[in-house]
């Protein structure tokens, strides 16, 4: 393998943006797309989840397409919290199939790994760096997929 140096920092969200994950089901998403990481080669520097979205700083090697590792990771976090978490009644939980997705230059680490592991505080506070995701004003509706 070709020396490489990519970093990416990839941020979705839940179907509606409901936020549909509450502590146990914000583990999952993280333990599953760590191990997805894993299986692909994908070096995962930051996992870090709220109630209506994910994110995730990685290094993603050239040989492996971002839209496979992304759906990846979306599709096993969705397809094990409808298997092993308990829904709402006819409720089938479901990310947007848009993404956003950063591309990292290396002296941004490891900073962007401590904002997304971060993320609980950083949405409180509102402290969100413009760069690392789109930022719209409370109660628009965003018109970009």
């Amino acid at each position: 393998m070709a020396y490489w140096r990519l970093f990416y920092h990839v941020v979705w969200t839940t179907q509606g943006r409901e936020p549909w994950l509450d502590e146990g089901r914000q583990e999952l998403v993280r333990r599953v797309v760590s191990m997805s990481c894993r299986e692909l080669g994908v070096i995962v520097h930051a996992v870090g989840t709220m109630p209506d979205h994910g994110h995730v700083a990685a290094s993603i090697p050239p040989v492996v397409p971002l839209t496979k590792a992304i759906g990846r990771w979306k599709g096993s976090a969705s397809h094990t919290i409808n298997r092993a978490a308990s829904l709402p009644a006819g409720m089938t939980f479901a990310w947007l199939a848009e993404y956003d997705v950063f591309s990292l230059g290396e002296r941004a680490m490891p900073d962007v790994p401590a904002y997304v592991q971060n993320q609980r505080e950083r949405h409180g506070s509102g402290e969100l760096w413009a760069g690392l995701e789109r930022i719209e004003p409370p109660g628009a509706a965003s018109s970009d997929p």
